[in-house]
């Protein structure tokens, strides 16, 4: 009779260290698992409360509380830097200063809006600038010099105009059209008249933009304006 002998190893014994360490990242994996299950459900909750508050600050009735209709807008098209289709449904206007950063923002999410739906909105810009109360050709410009440099840009390139006004920098010009020059003290005495507070001013059909609104906001409320 042959005898198969089976030859076993005996386990080894497990430290307590390593069970305790197995341990001690299990409860670390779970706790994590925990977390981030929790933070799902609080995202969740805040993307499902955002849409609500869109949903109703774009409401009609909402609008017809906050939109406030400006009668005494007076400034013809042939003062302002206008772009896109002029004869479009949705007249955007906004009033500007020239050293505004927000102002700058507001005037690049419209090019955005612009570019999106060039059929559809047209874009009255005007630039605030420096009465000179004494009739001085040479002061008026000193004060206003950038500010007349892109209406002079405008007059040859509606794109280089854009471009230098939402650049940090730009090439000043040498001279200015006399007439470049009066039609700008025309747009600030007609600026003047409305005593704006705050900078950016923004219109949509002369109803003004209420306080918590945003460009994006546009193409959703601009209707109840038409």
């Amino acid at each position: 009779i042959i005898k198969l002998l089976i030859i076993t190893s005996p386990l080894q014994p497990v430290e307590v260290q390593t069970v305790v360490g197995m341990v001690s990242l299990s409860i670390v994996v779970y706790i994590i698992c925990h977390l981030l299950y929790i933070n799902g459900r609080n995202t969740q909750a805040l993307f499902d409360k955002e849409i609500t508050l869109l949903n109703l600050k774009r409401d009609k009735r909402v609008l017809s509380c906050y939109f406030e209709k400006i009668q005494e807008l007076d400034i013809p098209k042939n003062l302002s830097l206008n772009f896109g289709n002029i004869n479009a449904p949705v007249t955007i206007t906004t009033i500007i200063s020239i050293d505004c950063k927000h102002c700058k923002t507001v005037a690049k999410d419209i090019y955005s809006l612009m570019q999106k739906f060039p059929q559809r909105y047209h874009w009255q810009l005007i630039i605030d600038g420096i009465g000179v109360e004494e009739n001085n050709k040479e002061t008026f410009i000193k004060y206003n010099k950038r500010q007349l440099n892109l209406y002079m840009l405008y007059l040859h390139s509606h794109i280089d105009c854009l471009k230098a006004l939402f650049a940090n920098s730009y090439r000043e010009q040498i001279s200015f059209y006399d007439e470049a020059i009066v039609t700008y003290k025309s747009l600030l005495n007609s600026i003047q008249s409305m005593n704006i507070q705050h900078y950016p001013f923004v219109l949509i059909n002369s109803y003004r933009l209420p306080k918590g609104y945003k460009i994006t906001d546009i193409p959703y409320i601009s209707r109840y304006t038409e």
